[in-house]
């Protein structure tokens, strides 16, 4: 499978300052025309000029000519919490978890504008809920250790499975409802080590799915370390894996992995962690009888310490031009030293030879580009955007982007540290 090198390398050096990155129109037009981006995507006579919408945010620099950034929800001074996962339900109210608080908190609009205005306490007293699935009626939240199953209708919460793997050092997040399936990623107990498969610890590292009661629960992919984010594109499943911290200096070896549905129980893939990482390079700090070349390599390689944290595929019509777009929100770093991430990308297989990538926030007046999908193993995608920015001074960084969710308007929400809710609209 080819490996698409997605990583989040900058040309040049900037000192981090103040300065606002200069906007000329000349590059805005001449982009437009290569990429085929129309500058306004959808008819915005019903929305209020960016610049007078009283939502309007300048919290980081996007792209002016394609998004207006709006804050839907202002974070409470001094609340520790952050919104870490997002989803709608059905009649598209959103939710998000605060693990800190130990709560699930549901978004409303209460002034019928379609904006998100209001947050609300759903659920109280979880344990370190950090990831969430929605489907028909129900609401799934994986907690540390727990996974519960909240029932809309009748405002009913109950605990569908208390016996999976406890890891506070990577907080399990990841989980996806499709097909009458949950799926759930079980991280690795530890940033780079063996660990035995007795009692409980088979689970870890791995991709473990369940009927929606919980029951026939079967490991359909091993060998990952942070399993961070699911999502089903092209009718597979996609899953995003962190490069140890050992590895902080080492190119693109954050990844996204794919597993074809339905999943093949017999031959269980293998996706290399602890004995390999990147494009199955052995680890040579582990000492164990491993065949990397037996590992699966990943599908999408992206930026080491990126920290793919959420993934969304784009819906929608208020920027027809991202339709199908895989969204990807980029926590970054941990490491203040390395402005990697920080970001929201979209990217997308137009066809079998080329792909179109996109940064969304931060952004600038170069927010995207094609690469020849052949030549990604030799040349990589270079998309220096967003860390131009961030290094600015005028982006994300040092906060952290943690989940993003798309509307029925196709409005971006993503959620950041610290900040509270944004969105981008045309």
């Amino acid at each position: 499978m080819i490996s698409l090198v997605l990583t989040l390398k900058f040309a040049m050096q900037y000192s981090i300052n103040m300065k606002k990155f200069p906007f000329t129109i000349i590059s805005h037009l001449c982009l437009f025309m290569f990429l085929g981006i129309p500058t306004n995507a959808q008819d915005t006579t019903d929305l209020l000029p960016c610049g007078e919408r009283p939502t309007l945010s300048d919290a980081f620099q996007v792209e002016p000519t394609l998004f207006c950034l709006e804050q839907a929800i202002v974070q409470e001074e001094g609340v520790a919490g952050d919104y870490t996962s997002l989803v709608f339900d059905d009649d598209y109210r959103l939710y998000a978890t605060n693990p800190l608080d130990g709560e699930v908190v549901i978004f409303t609009d209460t002034d019928d504008d379609d904006l998100i205005d209001t947050e609300t306490i759903l659920l109280s007293d979880l344990a370190f809920p950090h990831g969430l699935a929605y489907a028909n009626g129900f609401l799934y939240v994986l907690g540390d250790g727990t996974l519960y199953e909240y029932i809309l209708e009748t405002d009913t919460l109950s605990v569908l499975v208390d016996d999976l793997p406890q890891n506070r050092t990577f907080a399990t997040r990841a989980i996806l409802v499709h097909d009458e399936f949950l799926y759930i990623g079980i991280p690795a107990p530890c940033d780079l080590c063996i660990y035995d498969a007795q009692e409980e610890s088979h689970l870890r590292g791995t991709i473990l799915r369940m009927r929606l009661d919980g029951t026939e629960r079967t490991v359909i992919a091993r060998g990952l370390r942070y399993p961070t984010a699911l999502t089903i594109y092209n009718n597979q499943l996609l899953i995003t894996d962190v490069a140890a911290d050992y590895h902080r200096l080492e190119e693109h070896i954050d990844e996204i992995n794919t597993i074809n549905l339905p999943a093949d129980t017999d031959t269980i893939p293998n996706f290399g962690f602890p004995h390999c990482f990147g494009l199955n390079t052995v680890e040579n700090q582990i000492d164990m009888d491993f065949d990397c070349t037996s590992a699966f390599p990943p599908t999408y390689s992206l930026a080491t310490n990126s920290t793919p944290f959420a993934m969304s595929v784009y819906q929608g019509d208020g920027f027809e031009w991202l339709q199908n777009s895989l969204l990807l929100a980029f926590q970054g770093s941990d490491d203040s030293s390395l402005v990697v991430g920080h970001a929201l990308y979209a990217i997308r297989p137009d066809s079998t030879t080329t792909l179109t990538y996109h940064a969304i926030a931060p952004s600038n007046t170069q927010s995207g580009g094609i690469i020849n999908i052949p030549n990604l193993q030799h040349t990589g995608i270079v998309p220096f955007h967003t860390e131009r920015v961030n290094r600015t001074g005028n982006g994300i960084f040092p906060q952290n982007v943690y989940s993003v969710a798309v509307d029925q308007h196709g409005w971006i929400y993503f959620s950041t540290s610290f900040d509270g809710l944004f969105v981008i609209r045309p």
